[in-house]
């Protein structure tokens, strides 16, 4: 009898530590996510102005993250969160290419 409880408080426990990691790693932070996926590049100009070229690449955790932070701010439903992502997906084309996103900021002259 002790044994039977003893494994179903184990299989508990490790049932609600498998549910937790999971609702942690769907739920990640967007803008670490964001750095994950992220690489920058600045430099200055002789006369003071400023280039930063950032490149972020949309892996599948990226894409996931995006379509929750936009799903949160529209307060979306979930059928209107599968449209927004799959409209994404159809537009990135990731049989074809390789999905990567390049922001130029540019201060000072051009």
């Amino acid at each position: 009898m002790k044994k039977s409880v003893r494994a179903i408080f184990c299989v508990s426990v490790i049932l609600l530590c498998m549910f937790t990691f999971v609702t942690f790693s769907l739920g990640a932070d967007f803008d670490s996510v964001l750095q994950k996926w992220s690489r920058t590049y600045k430099t200055k100009g002789e006369l003071g102005d400023e280039l930063v070229i950032t490149a972020t690449y949309y892996s599948a955790e990226y894409i996931e993250a995006l379509v929750q932070k936009e799903a949160e701010l529209n307060l979306w439903t979930e059928s209107e969160m599968e449209d927004y992502k799959y409209e994404l997906l159809k537009v990135l084309k990731l049989t074809e290419y390789i999905p990567i996103m390049l922001s130029f900021d540019m201060k000072g002259a051009p």
